[in-house]
């Protein structure tokens, strides 16, 4: 009778555990996105356009997997759509960071660390 009491003690519903797993990877791969971008933002300060390239790259590669995995986000619509607009940010980051116009890249990479950091405070 006692390890009947103590088992049913630990059960955790799925329903519940289930929201907590799915908002925790999806604020982890804006987690992860966002700091490729501080590097980029890192190494077009330094004036190395051809590494914010790469990172700006990589931010691009971050954000993709977060749009799926943000799908049942409290604020879904929202987030997808700060997603899809810092995807594209990164996008013409990387445009300008290949054509070495560390300016333009930079405004770019400020902007896609603002949609990311609003999109991780929405998720």
């Amino acid at each position: 009778m006692t390890l009947a009491l103590t088992a049913a003690t630990f059960v955790i519903p799925l329903a519940s555990a289930q929201p907590a797993a799915a908002a925790s990877e999806c604020k982890g791969r804006i987690d992860y996105a966002n700091s490729r971008n501080h590097y980029a933002m890192q190494s077009s300060k330094r004036g190395n356009t051809d590494e914010a390239a790469r990172y700006n790259h990589a931010t691009v590669k971050g954000i993709g997997p977060a749009v799926p995995a943000c799908r049942n986000a409290h604020n879904r619509e929202r987030v997808r759509d700060l997603l899809k607009q810092s995807e594209d940010c990164a996008k013409r980051a990387l445009g300008a960071n290949r054509h070495g116009d560390k300016r333009r890249g930079r405004e770019f990479e400020e902007m896609v660390k603002m949609r990311l950091d609003e999109a991780l405070y929405k998720a």
